[in-house]
C-alpha cells in the first residue's frame, strides 16, 4: 500500500466526521427521530448505567433539554427510567426490548460491519489506530468545550442591537 500523506490522512479523518454526520441523518429519518434522539439510542446501545446528567454531558445538552429527550423517547417507548441504586434524585437510563429491537436493527449493522473490519487488522494495527482514534477524540471534545465555553460567554453578552 503506499504511503499516506499527512494532508490525506487528515482529509480522510475529514470525510470521516462527514461520513458519520451523514449516516446520523440517515438513521434519524429511517428511525423517524430526531438527531439527537438517535444519537441517545446510539449512546444507549450496549452500555448500561447512564443517568440523565451522564446523556446530557455526552450530548452536550443542557438538562431541560436532555430530559424532554428522555421524555420524547420514553413517550415513543424505546427507553425507561429506573430509580438509581445509590443516589434518590437521579434515574439510570435503558432501553426498553423495543428500543432494543429498534438499535439492534438499525444500528446494530453499522456495528457488525465496523467491527468485522476491525477484526481483519493486526494487533499493531489496532493498536496504532485506537492511539490516533484516542487523540482524535481528544481533539474533538477539546473544540467542543472550547465552543461550548465561547457559547456560554456571547450568550452572557449584551446584544448591540
Amino acid at each position: 500500500m503506499a504511503q499516506v500523506s499527512p494532508d490525506e490522512l487528515a482529509e480522510q479523518l475529514r470525510r470521516l466526521s462527514l461520513a458519520t454526520t451523514q449516516y446520523a441523518a440517515a438513521l434519524a429519518r429511517a428511525m423517524n427521530l430526531g438527531m439527537s434522539e438517535v444519537l441517545a439510542m446510539q449512546h444507549l446501545y450496549k452500555v448500561e448505567g447512564f443517568t440523565i446528567g451522564t446523556l446530557g454531558e455526552r450530548l452536550s445538552m443542557t438538562s431541560g433539554a436532555v430530559t424532554a429527550l428522555v421524555d420524547r423517547l420514553e413517550a415513543r417507548g424505546y427507553l425507561q427510567r429506573h430509580p438509581h441504586p445509590t443516589d434518590r434524585r437521579s434515574s439510570v437510563l435503558t432501553l426498553t426490548p423495543s428500543g432494543v429491537n429498534a438499535a439492534i436493527e438499525h444500528i446494530g449493522p453499522l456495528f457488525h460491519d465496523m467491527a468485522a473490519t476491525v477484526g481483519e487488522l493486526s494487533d499493531l494495527e489496532r493498536t496504532q489506530i485506537a492511539q490516533l482514534l484516542e487523540r482524535i477524540i481528544a481533539i474533538q471534545r477539546t473544540h467542543a468545550q472550547q465552543m461550548g465555553a465561547a457559547g456560554q460567554r456571547s450568550a452572557r453578552e449584551p446584544k448591540n442591537d
